[in-house]
């Protein structure tokens, strides 16, 4: 018979030795576990009971990127909280780290990037490792911050092979064979152009029949919509001459209005969804096509270059920089409740309640209507984000032994004018790298996948990776079917992006609720790509919103609470941004 002071005593022992147990078998509360697409991270474990001045760095040999050291734990007080570990958020967080704030950037993902995510492929036989990009990959020449941060961190780029071969564009049973970059054929002209710029001269010179006619029409389209283009408020769309107009009708409505060729509606269309819609045309408003396209102008050259390594290696070493500078960045940290008070903000994640200052929440805009807000945020912005969606695209990447297409037959980038014969491929593109920038001398071709062939995306990747190989067979050849890897990534898939490129409005969202599009709400402040006036849906935008944001900050919340260093953050009032 045990007493019951033994009994009592024997409880109280299992209790001690199951707690122990849990406390030793803890999980770290948050980490990025090895990648190919970059570091390992690990700030502190559940109870903190790693040792804070542990400097032991993790290996990170295989993602080329920093070495990162074991950090505190999860802080309870910070003067800024950034919700997205993305470029934008990251950027922001770099920014205001250097200039002596203490920030604490929360990721929903066990990864940083956001929409940048790069991935390592060895080719067979081949001991050079090739770096390709599931999201974003190009940088073009002005887009300049973007520029500058690659100079800052030694990222060698390399020239696109746009314009270095020969292009086969085809309409039909008909093929006209160029040389130069066809994807100029298809930019909007500038303003005060009266003439077609001269790839396409060389286009409409190189074709007959239908094809011919077709491009002629298609300069008499485009220089159209660059005069509707030239009139656009591109901070302010709803003050655009004839906004409400141009909200009420759908880009599609627009083309078909202007032209009743079919090859010039499908270019037009084609010109439009992948410059300015970044999603089918029949999806979003003509004023959200027209804004797009003048602030981030195709006329520029945005996909003039390519980054050895690829452009997700971005993201750690702005991450580095903000753990260097004190700041935390905490992985799979999902915040789901921003609570704001007279004071500051605090920001719950499942396990913790940050407070601060002010937050930044660099994010997709349609995600930012998922977390809720107390109190609520305006009805204007709640209205916004139900509207705003994401265009759906699946990134498709073939490597080759060698990019033979240079050579025979010569072609570097093919357009499918021809939805019904090559539904899984709008246009390829020639990414290969130089070969000592890895590879081994690999060929790379890249496609995107895109609401025009919806049932693309319902089957399997096994399947879906047979289409794409066919559809580049029909421009390359029968070498085209026999990749030694294959890359895709379905960005719908991602919950914490819910689809690519980027932000797309609907019918009237410009006019009805575009106000409340980036205007912070108390000390929330708005930051991502979309949210940019410079190169929305491209890095620079993702830039250009995070130093803004950071301004706009720092004006509202003053100096660091801490010892302010006082280097200057404001990349984006140097450069005088609006």
């Amino acid at each position: 018979m045990i007493s019951r002071y033994a009994l009592l005593s024997l409880i109280i022992l299992s209790m001690f030795v199951i707690g122990l147990n849990a406390i030793t078998h803890a999980k770290p509360r948050v980490s990025m576990t090895q990648r190919r697409g970059g570091p390992e991270y690990m700030v502190s474990n559940l109870l903190g009971l790693h040792d804070l001045d542990d400097k032991r760095p993790f290996d990170d040999s295989q993602s080329g990127g920093p070495s990162i050291t074991k950090k505190k734990r999860t802080p309870s007080a910070v003067d800024v909280v950034i919700v997205g570990a993305g470029y934008s958020g990251l950027y922001s967080a770099r920014q205001l780290t250097r200039a002596g704030y203490s920030v604490a950037v929360v990721e929903a993902r066990d990864r940083l990037g956001g929409r940048s995510l790069r991935e390592e492929i060895t080719p067979p036989g081949i001991n050079a490792p090739l770096w390709v990009d599931e999201g974003g990959m190009w940088v073009g020449p002005t887009q300049t911050m973007f520029l500058d941060l690659l100079d800052e961190y030694k990222l060698p780029r390399y020239l696109s092979y746009h314009g270095m071969g020969k292009v086969a564009m085809k309409w039909k049973d008909q093929v006209s064979m160029q040389e130069g970059p066809c994807w100029d054929c298809l930019i909007i002209p500038r303003e005060g152009e009266s003439e077609s710029p001269e790839p396409m001269k060389r286009a409409i010179a190189s074709a007959t029949g239908e094809l011919k006619e077709g491009l002629e029409e298609l300069v008499r389209v485009m220089t159209l919509f660059r005069e509707l283009v030239d009139t656009v408020s591109i901070s302010s769309p709803w003050l655009t001459p004839g906004a409400e107009e141009l909200d009420d009708m759908t880009f599609e409505s627009w083309v078909h209005n202007a032209t009743k060729n079919p090859l010039a509606r499908l270019m037009m269309v084609l010109a439009g969804s992948e410059q300015g819609a970044i999603a089918e045309p029949w999806w979003c408003s003509t004023l959200h096509v027209a804004r797009q396209l003048a602030a981030a102008p195709q006329t520029d050259t945005p996909e003039r270059w390519l980054i050895k390594g690829a452009a997700g290696q971005v993201p750690a070493l702005l991450a580095a920089d903000v753990e260097k500078e004190g700041g935390w960045v905490l992985l799979d940290s999902p915040v789901h409740l921003i609570t704001q008070h007279p004071g500051g903000v605090e920001v719950h994640t499942e396990s913790d309640v940050i407070s601060a200052s002010a937050v930044i929440v660099a994010m997709p805009p349609h995600l930012t209507g998922r977390i809720r807000y107390d109190p609520p945020v305006p009805p204007a912005r709640d209205q916004l984000t139900q509207r705003v969606f994401m265009g759906s695209i699946i990134k498709c990447i073939a490597v080759y032994e060698e990019p033979w297409w240079r050579v025979d037959p010569a072609t570097n980038m093919s357009f499918a004018f021809d939805p019904a014969s090559h539904g899984a491929m709008r246009v390829a593109f020639d990414i290969t790298p130089p070969e000592d920038f890895g590879g081994g001398g690999s060929g790379v071709l890249a496609t995107f996948v895109t609401e025009t062939s919806p049932e693309l995306f319902y089957l399997t990747e096994e399947e879906r990776r047979d289409l794409v190989l066919q559809a580049f067979a029909k421009f390359y050849g029968s070498r085209a079917l026999r990749p030694t890897a294959f890359v895709q990534k379905n960005w719908a898939e991602d919950p914490y992006t819910g689809g690519a490129y980027s932000s797309v409005m609907p019918l009237g969202t410009w006019t009805s609720f575009g106000e409340a599009w980036d205007k912070p709400v108390g000390r929330i402040f708005w930051a991502g790509t979309e949210v940019s006036t410079r190169w929305p849906g491209f890095y620079e935008g993702a830039l250009h919103s995070g130093a803004k944001a950071v301004a706009d900050v720092m004006k509202e919340v003053g100096r660091p609470t801490g010892d302010y260093k006082g280097r200057a953050a404001d990349h984006y009032a140097k450069r005088g941004g609006s």
